[in-house]
């Protein structure tokens, strides 16, 4: 069996500019740019694990920027597990059980471009996990002054169309209060992760042409059981809405000219 060669480093092209969906704050900032540029390339699979990152003083004159904002972006992407750094070896991309999949940027970045199926499946197992038992919780703990976040998401998911921006917001809201609701310190901390993948999923499935679910009434019916608290029923209701989202984000992501990255 021949033997495997270890990567060497590979060349990055200079910054171009960043999508819109970038904070404008977050752009101003080139290590930010930089980091944003590494990251969808190493969940796009452009990097794979062992691959090399090209030195500091390489990488900066490739990518148009200042050694120090290089060197900053590369603690980012290790802080956030996607690389690691040793002296005399390099700057290197871990193995994806080292991601921090959590972190709002790793999930921003993971859709940046058509994400591997198994993160979408993993996405979707982690939200069946956390959101139906949030639910019954939110049944059994709200308070009519908490309940007041529900009741608002609730009215702009009825105000709005599924494509508007205003929809997407509320939904975010809707799933956010419900795991505050819940009044539990550590599903409050999973808040920014699960309502940040639900936007993402969100968004995703708005870019097939033609493809438009109108989950309002799914959502309504989660918070009649919220409000009556049935909290057996909030945790079914909540469990089809998200199975409901699972299917069509996977059929969407089976359709022919659909881009893949090159990990799975």
């Amino acid at each position: 069996m021949p033997s495997k060669t270890r990567r060497t480093s590979k060349p990055i092209l200079a910054i171009e500019p960043i999508n819109a969906d970038s904070d404008a704050a977050r752009i101003t900032r080139p290590h930010n740019a930089v980091a944003e540029r590494l990251g969808i390339a190493i969940l796009g699979g452009d990097y794979v694990p062992g691959d090399t990152l090209p030195n500091e003083d390489e990488a900066s004159g490739q990518m148009q920027v200042s050694r120090s904002a290089y060197r900053e972006a590369i603690r980012t992407l290790a802080a956030k597990g996607l690389v690691r750094s040793r002296p005399k070896v390099g700057t290197r991309v871990t193995e994806p059980a080292d991601w921090n999949l959590l972190d709002v940027d790793v999930l921003k970045w993971m859709f940046a471009r058509e994400p591997a199926p198994r993160f979408i499946a993993d996405l979707f197992a982690l939200r069946l996990m956390v959101e139906p038992t949030a639910a019954r919780l939110a049944a059994a703990n709200w308070t009519e002054p908490s309940f007041r976040e529900l009741r608002a998401a609730m009215d702009g998911l009825v105000s709005h169309e599924p494509s508007s921006e205003a929809w997407q917001n509320a939904d975010k809201q809707f799933h956010e209060a419900i795991i505050r609701l819940a009044d539990n310190a550590f599903l409050t901390t999973l808040s920014i992760a699960i309502t940040t993948a639900v936007r993402l999923t969100t968004m995703y499935k708005l870019s097939e042409p033609g493809i438009i679910n109108n989950s309002t009434v799914d959502h309504l019916r989660v918070y009649e059981a919220i409000a009556a608290r049935d909290g057996a029923l909030a945790e079914a209701r909540v469990k089809t809405l998200i199975e409901t989202a699972r299917d069509l984000t996977v059929a969407i992501g089976q359709r022919p000219g659909r881009r893949r990255p090159s990990t799975t």
